[in-house]
């Protein structure tokens, strides 16, 4: 069976007067308990309100971006695409499913904010209910709270939209660039370009370019 990772079914949200304002209301599973604790965390003392960044331009831009990569390995952060969860799910034999077990076992650092919980969570539950995922939603339920336990969480991700053309993607970009990652990985490269990506010192690959440059696994 084909994977359509065409589209997500995007529930779009933003960010108004410091509030995370979505789409996703009929949801009561992790996704939705994070922007809840996100609404009641009070700011940390001396706390900026963003990420101290140069719009556009990481302040470390003068180091290049394989010196960066080249580092250890476990320097690596990565975010994760919605179609790497649904891949992973779909399938026990492909790299995504690979690198969904290395997230759950902690060996894969990688980041989240409430935005991208709530698209996890919704889309997964859509691919169940179309028949896609052959999962039930209790159990995808579990494994989505497992995986988010062990994420590192932007809660105030820095806003740079619109930025890709696919305004769905602009959340991604934004977990990534707000939590230091190195990493996007996703099905959907042509949708984040790298002359929008590499600024940020973030290179994209798919699950399996990124399992053979971080593992060196097929």
């Amino acid at each position: 069976m084909p994977l359509g990772f065409g589209g997500r079914g995007e529930r779009r949200g933003a960010r108004r007067g410091g509030m995370f304002q979505t789409g996703f209301t009929g949801f009561s599973g992790f996704g939705a308990r994070l922007v809840r604790l996100w609404r009641e965390k009070p700011p940390e003392a001396g706390e900026p309100p963003e990420r101290e960044r140069v719009r556009g331009k990481r302040k470390d831009s003068l180091l290049d971006n394989e010196i960066i990569c080249d580092s250890l390995c476990d320097t690596m952060k990565v975010v994760l695409d919605t179609n790497i969860l649904v891949a992973g799910l779909y399938s026990k034999n492909g790299a995504s499913h690979k690198l969904l077990k290395r997230a759950l076992s902690g060996e894969l650092n990688f980041a989240v904010s409430p935005l991208v919980a709530l698209e996890y969570e919704g889309v997964l539950n859509e691919k169940i209910e179309a028949g896609f995922l052959s999962i039930s939603r209790e159990d995808c339920g579990k494994i989505l709270s497992a995986l988010l336990a062990r994420a590192s969480i932007v809660w105030r991700p820095l806003q740079i939209r619109p930025t890709l053309s696919d305004a769905s993607d602009d959340k991604i970009l934004e977990c990534a660039v707000s939590s230091d990652c190195t990493h996007i990985i996703t099905f959907n490269k042509r949708h984040f370009p790298a002359a929008m990506t590499r600024p940020w010192g973030i290179e994209v690959m798919s699950a399996g370019e990124f399992l053979l440059y971080w593992r060196n696994e097929p």
